[in-house]
């Protein structure tokens, strides 16, 4: 089963305990409202039954009092109202008892006649002034109504606080069950939850953490990956997808290395070999000039300097090669903090006898340090400086500028110049090998920055041009920065920190 589908099905059970629980637990508290309402119900039930007492009570007293002041006019009138809230408070009573299911009292159903009848009874002892008779019945036929309906209320009374002690039990019994309900809900759920949180851990963190120390295994060039992923689902299908892959990248890996250390072995024997004969060449063409200058004509002699010239090349060109070469086949170099101004001092003092000749001038501002291989970088800056001199400008001596800045972890340097510039549809081409531009007689093989190219990569930087032709060049290089403290400054052609060095 998919890692989806398993997923799916251990949410949906929890899902579904959860659901029906609160369902169960609804159901509870609907009961629960349900015998609240009934409770409520019951209450009224017991005050309307007190209302209708207090009513009967209240015709007694008021009427009892009509007849003792003989009003016959005051009489009728209050009886007739006294008559009404009593029907009024008895058909609220009645209602009450149906809402509830409870048996209506006979004496309940049969008062709204009985009063009836005695008003209308004292009704008529009033038109004739019999007002002995009146209070005869007040004192004997309305006491007794009174007493009935007295003995109604304590039986209503004791029947509602039965039921409403029934009630109350069962609200606190529904309470109950439902605490139980939501408990068992809750331990259901956090039992589903754990069992769900080891299932993930087990079926799919561990197994996401074998290929996460497998990718970080591979991403350091070790593609022997082992991965031990038994599953049966995605995770197991990536697993082992990712195992073929790697095993058959360590074989296109080997496949290429060793032919690389063959080109390498080739290109180093085919450099060395080449040595050999033209330094035989280079030699009798030196002797040639020195024993047969005389004899020679001036196009024999021109065709001799062309060889010497090519000879003195083809040995820059091999040079160059093996130069390359040996950086593309070095092992990883071993980085060390270096500091930038020493490495340009000794670039400054290697190149010495050529910038006293050319006139150079070479600044630099406050320059950082730098994590990288100390011969490496002094070859890096002295192809730039001796680059930047050598295509310099006629009749205008070469000013070269270094200076550096932070750029998102690492040092940004630029080396800038005031000489012959490049045109930009070259600015691409420049750091491939033998890629040079041609001027003169100058010197080279246009291998410079294509090492200068390798040497900033194996330092994990880049490298590139800004220039227009006639108006300098600015290459700028990154290396990785040693310390997070040193203070940077930016890029510029010179600024009062600017420190000359020759």
């Amino acid at each position: 089963m998919s890692i989806g589908r398993r997923l799916a099905l251990a949410f949906g059970s929890v899902a579904f305990i959860i659901a029906c629980g609160a369902a169960i637990a609804s159901w509870q508290f609907h009961n629960i409202l349900e015998e609240t309402r009934t409770l409520t119900a019951v209450d009224d039930k017991v005050l309307a039954v007190y209302r209708v007492r207090a009513d009967v009570g209240a015709i007694r007293r008021r009427l009892d009092d009509l007849s003792r002041l003989r009003d016959a006019s005051a009489f009728s009138p209050s009886a007739r109202r006294l008559r009404k809230e009593l029907s009024d408070d008895i058909d609220q009573a009645l209602l009450y008892f149906r809402e509830t299911g409870t048996p209506i009292p006979g004496t309940l159903g049969a008062l709204r006649d009985a009063i009836g009848d005695q008003f209308d009874a004292m009704q008529r002892l009033t038109e004739v002034n019999d007002w002995t008779a009146v209070r005869l019945r007040l004192d004997n036929q309305v006491d007794e109504i009174l007493s009935g309906v007295r003995e109604m209320v304590e039986h209503v009374n004791a029947d509602v606080t039965e039921q409403r002690d029934r009630s109350l039990k069962e609200i606190e019994a529904g309470q109950r069950r439902a605490q139980i309900i939501l408990a068992l809900t809750m331990l259901t759920s956090l039992a589903i939850a754990v069992a769900l949180g080891l299932y993930v851990t087990r079926s799919i963190v561990a197994p996401l953490s074998q290929l996460k120390a497998a990718a970080h295994q591979f991403a350091a060039g070790d593609f022997n990956v082992t991965l031990r992923i038994g599953a049966k689902d995605e995770l197991g299908d990536v697993s082992n997808a990712f195992a073929i892959a790697a095993r058959k990248l360590n074989d296109y890996y080997s496949t290429l290395k060793r032919s690389n250390e063959d080109l390498e072995q080739f290109a180093y024997a085919a450099s060395h070999d080449l040595q050999e004969p033209l330094r035989t060449i280079s030699t009798f063409s030196e002797l040639l000039r020195e024993r047969h200058q005389n004899t020679l004509s001036h196009e024999g002699q021109e065709f001799l300097s062309y060889l010497v010239d090519a000879s003195a090349r083809m040995r820059q060109l091999i040079a160059g090669i093996l130069e390359y070469s040996r950086l593309v086949s070095a092992e990883d170099h071993q980085s060390e903090a270096i500091e930038s101004d020493e490495v340009l001092g000794v670039v400054v003092q290697n190149l010495q006898a050529t910038i006293e000749q050319t006139r150079a001038t070479i600044t630099h501002d406050e320059l950082p340090r730098v994590l990288g291989s100390r011969q490496q970088l002094i070859q890096l800056f002295q192809n730039l400086v001796g680059n930047a001199i050598k295509y310099r400008r006629d009749e205008v001596p070469p000013h070269i500028h270094i200076s550096a800045n932070e750029d998102d972890g690492m040092w940004k340097f630029c080396c800038e110049d005031n000489g012959i510039g490049i045109d930009s549809m070259y600015h691409l081409h420049i750091f491939g090998m033998f890629k040079q531009l041609e001027r003169g007689s100058q010197g080279g093989v246009g291998m410079g920055l294509a090492i200068s190219r390798r040497i900033v990569e194996r330092h994990g930087g880049t490298i590139s041009v800004i220039s227009a032709v006639g108006k300098g060049s600015r290459f700028y290089f990154t290396l990785p920065c040693a310390e997070k403290d040193v203070g940077a400054v930016c890029c510029g052609t010179g600024s009062p920190a600017s420190k000359p060095v020759a």
